[in-house]
């Protein structure tokens, strides 16, 4: 996997400029040059950013004659409808309009279409039920209805007037009526990235002036950090601002939901993004986004701790279907090869439509490609979209329209709607059409970061001095810090063992459920990590903190003969079952010629077994360049890259290659059948391998030595001890026991084991050996046994 800082020329005495005259410093003066802030001026709208970089509301297309528009509608007071969406940014811009017109005694309603029954956006049925229901004489929407010609005209032939406000991507054929939104094409407003509730925060701001609409500034920051626009332009001014605001000019069930979530005294945008905007969220995606709305309505504090209960309860119920969700599509892509897929596409009947974005996110971040993820409503599948870097998922579906129902989006995200009996056919054209019109190379994992940091260098003033880059959000990402370090304390969380935490000498780093990593940052290799810094405060005392985005060891892990001799032994306690391996045989001088049979960036999985052939691969074969991740035991990742793995176990998931290519010899024919049940991946071992014995020179046979580990195993026992895995349990015994090996452990547990005298717990995280009460029986019953001493006897 390829870590790649941004491509971006800096001049040092640039940097030293720009630190100078903005009392910077020099590393936030690289960032700035980085991230495209090379004139003075630019960098001083970027770092004091003022409500003077607002744009004047009248400059968007169709604003006067809105304006003109809704005075008419409540000089006479009209009955107008607000219809909005259900997520933050569609209340936030419906609460802004409707606490607007209410202050001008207008008869207003709202309506926020329920996911489940209405769907998304403008729909005929919405509109007879608006219609029959609260007989408006106006609709105006809030982020939605730029792609709604066909409603629009129906709400016409109602004899109700229509207004659309939206910041979505427009269609060719524009609604027939009034509409605002910041890209339509041929108007004079210099910013395109507002989000639905800047919209309406520009609306009021021409209805009145820039005065009377900053107290909708809170609401609008929250909506537009939680939209993931652009924090840019005028979006920044909003979000710092709007932020920055005294906590009672923010809705009191804001507040309240903020004082519950224990938020900061003044909310931060990755505050907004992470913990408030999932639970304003939640409502609309469990049940009804009204919820929601009355957060920012009500005034009564003993009704809002219910909402507030209730939102929470939504966003647990949220998480556990999300959970399940990813579970469902983690298990259906294991029944297929993905390195003959450059998109995902799924779909469940029963799947929940109102969390498969979230989960379509999370997919499409881990498998590296354009993600779909459908459920069912009657003969419809439905479901969101969700697209990796130089892949724009709204133009897909454009080219896919004809046989969709209906779509809308983004770039990046995107909804859509397809017949079930259509669904076949998308699936198919969708991975044809990716696979050609985009090259191989854009599937490559490339983790950009922005500042190489010695980790010696990090400190709390280091840190802190990138605040002055807040509010970090949309195309102002927090920053990524790429530094190296070898040897570290690693262990996994006590309340979750998914969670790792690393300690350095000056820096915590934490790793989100990633138990595979343990091994790789466990050992002593020289390691390159991307993280994201923070610092906490505990009691006056500032603790550096990090986040843990991607690790990699070195091309050369370092890692022990002892270490990897035990792993190879364990081919031994593997059977055939009488079962015929399945692979093929190759000749070593022939290996780059097999390899470059395929020249895919998908596929191919090399085992070194040792730690020279491994060397020499990475060392010598023109292959080598074709390789996309380098890993240690554990695959660290899903997507059927090209990957050489030093000592993979066959935990593993090898479904998504297409040929595993061992370089080393195999100890056993029943390590091969247990690899053929993993995979389908055609199987190479080389001819006339020799045989490696060196692990086995770490090897004591005698009863005495089996009897002094089982008196070993039997003490842990009774001590409770638990280790992370195996190895992290032999070392902690080595602790006590200095005279024992890995090699050693492997054999005797595996013995053991296969002669049921002991049991094993080997949940990762939560390795643990259990002696059986009264069990007894020779060494020569156990198969394992007797291979190693045929070998032993033989050499």
């Amino acid at each position: 996997m390829k870590f790649q800082k941004t491509e971006v020329k800096t001049d040092i005495n640039k940097i030293k400029h720009i630190s100078q005259k903005f009392s910077v410093t020099e590393p936030v003066a690289e960032l700035l040059l980085l991230r495209g802030f090379n004139q003075d001026e630019q960098i001083n709208a970027f770092l004091n950013p003022s409500l003077n970089d607002l744009h004047d509301p009248f400059l968007l297309d169709d604003m006067r004659a809105v304006v003109d528009k809704l005075k008419y509608y409540i000089n006479n007071k009209k009955k107008i409808l607000v219809f909005g969406d259900y997520d933050v940014d569609g209340i936030s811009a419906s609460y802004i309009l409707l606490d607007y017109f209410k202050s001008k005694g207008v008869n207003v309603d709202v309506f926020l279409p329920n996911r489940y029954i209405d769907g998304y956006g403008l729909t005929i049925d919405a509109i007879d039920k608006i219609c029959s229901g609260f007989a408006p004489d106006l609709i105006i929407t809030v982020d939605c209805g730029i792609s709604c010609w066909e409603e629009v005209e129906y709400i016409k032939q109602k004899n109700v007037d229509v207004i659309i406000t939206d910041h979505h991507d427009c269609p060719e054929k524009l609604p027939d009526c009034l509409v605002i939104d910041a890209k339509k094409p041929n108007q004079k407003y210099p910013f395109k990235e507002l989000c639905g509730t800047g919209v309406a925060f520009k609306l009021v701001e021409a209805m009145e002036n820039r005065e009377y609409a900053k107290k909708y500034l809170p609401v609008t920051a929250i909506a537009t950090v939680a939209d993931i626009v652009p924090l840019l332009d005028e979006n920044r001014a909003i979000v710092k601002y709007g932020l920055e605001r005294p906590m009672n000019e923010f809705p009191l069930g804001i507040v309240m939901l903020a004082k519950e979530l224990k938020l900061s005294k003044q909310i931060t945008s990755q505050e907004v993004s992470f913990k408030l905007a999932p639970k304003i969220n939640a409502a609309g995606r469990m049940g009804d986004a009204m919820h929601s709305l009355k957060l920012y309505l009500e005034k009564d504090r003993t009704v809002l701790q219910k909402l507030i209960t209730q939102l929470l309860e939504y966003n647990t119920e949220r998480q556990d279907i999300c959970n399940l969700v990813y579970a469902d599509c983690v298990a259906e892509l294991k029944k297929i090869n993905l390195a003959n897929y450059k998109v995902i596409v799924l779909a469940k009947d029963n799947w929940n439509i109102g969390i498969l974005g979230i989960v379509a996110a999370r997919i499409a971040e881990e498998y590296k490609r354009p993600t779909f993820l459908l459920g069912a409503e009657g003969n419809l599948l439905k479901g969101s979209c969700r697209s990796v870097a130089g892949i724009n998922i709204h133009s897909l579906l454009t080219e896919l329209s004809d046989i969709l129902d209906s779509f809308g989006g983004h770039t990046m995200a995107a909804g859509m709607a397809i017949e079930k009996s259509k669904f076949n056919e998308f699936a198919s054209r969708l991975n044809k059409l990716v696979e050609t019109k985009f090259p191989e190379n854009i599937f490559i994992p490339v983790c950009e970061y922005d500042l190489d940091v010695n980790v010696e260098d990090i400190n709390a003033d280091y840190i802190t001095a990138f605040d002055k880059l807040e509010p970090f959000g949309c195309q102002n990402p927090v920053p990524v810090f790429r530094f190296q370090f070898d040897k570290s304390t690693c262990n996994p969380m006590k309340n979750n063992p998914n969670h790792i935490t690393v300690q350095l000498p000056s820096l915590t780093l934490l790793a989100f459920n990633s138990p595979k990593l343990y091994n790789l940052i466990s050992q002593s290799s020289e390691k390159d990590c991307l993280a994201e810094l923070h610092v906490d405060v505990y009691r006056g005392v500032k603790n550096c903190k990090g986040i843990i985005n991607q690790i990699q060891i070195n091309k050369s892990p370092n890692v022990s003969a002892e270490r990897i001799g035990g792993e190879y032994i364990k081919q031994l306690a593997l059977s055939s079952l009488g079962q015929k391996p399945d692979f093929i045989s190759y000749n070593k001088d022939d290996l780059d010629n097999i390899l470059f049979e395929q020249s895919s960036c998908y596929g191919t999985l090399i085992i070194a077994n040792t730690l020279q052939s491994y060397k020499n691969f990475v060392d010598s074969s023109i292959f080598e360049k074709n390789i996309v991740c380098f890993e240690y035991l554990y695959l660290t990742n899903s997507n059927g890259y090209n990957t050489i793995c030093l000592c993979p176990s066959l935990n593993n998931d090898f479904s998504n290659f297409n040929r595993i290519i061992l370089l080393d010899s195999v100890l056993d024919e029943g390590y091969i059948v247990n690899l053929n049940k993993c995979t389908n991946a055609k199987i190479y071992i080389p001819q006339n391998s020799p045989f490696l014995y060196t692990p086995f020179k770490m090897i004591d046979l005698s009863r005495k030595t089996f009897g002094n580990y089982f008196n070993i195993f039997k003490s842990a026992n009774k001590q409770k001890l638990v280790g992370f895995d195996d190895f992290n349990y032999f070392n902690k015994l080595k602790k006590n026991y200095k005279d024992i090996n890995y090699v050693q452990f492997v054999v005797c547990l595996n013995t053991f084991l296969q002669l049921g005298i002991i049991s094993v717990n080997s949940n990762i995280g939560e390795f643990s050996i259990e002696i059986n009460s009264g069990a007894t029986s020779k060494l020569e019953k156990s198969h394992f046994y007797n291979k190693l001493e045929l070998i032993m006897k033989s050499y």
